[in-house]
């Protein structure tokens, strides 16, 4: 598993992996020298982020001791011997942190606490958050705002719901007008086939798209009343879905202006052979 996989920010697990470190294995031995990674909006990348403790509850061995040492000290003696079990793994529930982005210095505030399920994990950042790049239009980008949203609250159906709710912005924006986001998607790919399409259309594969529908409509139908189902709408599920939307961002909007980027440095700099 790869360190960007395995420290990551916003997964419970990846924050457990990093307490878990030996104080050889970090640049610094003290909990706020920590790093690991997490999406920075303001970047539009992943990042590393450094990892500041502002507060967590203690453990219960810890805890029993402290309210033993008090009694002694107010003159009640002869207390039964209470065994506190094994001390819990950290991060401790409850538990705050603060993470900082080591490039723009953008500050999430993440809460550890205890979720249906077991310890879950929220993620706030100080600005808009989610998947967005230098040139993502704002009506795209508010939507995957509302997916990060959702998700960092573990409404992990509505954030998909809101990545498909992105993608039929994004083909609005790029003049797919029809009402719905099917028909969207095959005007889009009759275009690819005619050649009349936009010229990002050409890296793009189609299938993708139509699987982010197809997810995004799973997540708020029926499906027969089942809705057991919701849970294949998981965290390793939706980390591909921002993987898979974070390409499509970069294709759409970034490719054609990183290209026009590279071609003016070198222009500039055989016009200058010229003078």
């Amino acid at each position: 598993m790869s360190d960007q996989k395995k420290y990551r920010l916003d997964e419970i697990e990846g924050l457990r992996r990093l307490f878990e470190l030996k104080e050889n294995e970090v640049s610094s031995s003290l909990l706020g020298k920590r790093f690991g990674r997490l999406f920075c909006p303001r970047c539009g990348d992943f990042r590393s982020m450094d990892l500041a403790l502002l507060w967590e509850a203690e453990g219960p061995k810890k805890n029993r001791e402290l309210i033993r040492s008090r009694r002694a000290a107010m003159g009640v003696s002869n207390l039964p011997r209470v065994d506190p079990g094994p001390e819990p793994q950290r991060p401790f529930v409850p538990s705050v942190y603060r993470y900082s982005c080591r490039e723009c210095s953008t500050e999430f505030t993440a809460l550890v606490y205890r979720g249906v399920d077991g310890p879950d994990l929220v993620v706030l950042p100080s600005t808009h958050g989610g998947l967005r790049t230098s040139h993502t239009p704002e009506a795209v980008a508010f939507y995957l705002d509302q997916a990060y949203r959702a998700e960092a609250t573990g409404a992990r159906s509505a954030a998909v719901a809101m990545y498909r709710a992105a993608l039929e912005h994004l083909l609005f924006e790029q003049e797919y007008r029809d009402r719905m986001l099917g028909p969207k998607l095959r005007k889009l790919e009759e275009g690819i086939e005619a050649g009349t399409a936009p010229k990002w259309a050409r890296d793009l594969e189609t299938e993708f798209l139509t699987v982010l529908k197809d997810l995004g409509d799973a997540s708020i139908h029926p499906n027969a009343g089942d809705v057991s189902r919701q849970a294949e709408l998981d965290t390793d599920l939706l980390a591909r879905v921002k993987e898979t939307f974070l390409h499509l961002l970069f294709i759409v909007y970034e490719a054609e202006h990183e290209r026009k980027e590279r071609l003016g440095t070198l222009q500039s700099t055989a016009n200058s052979f010229k003078k």
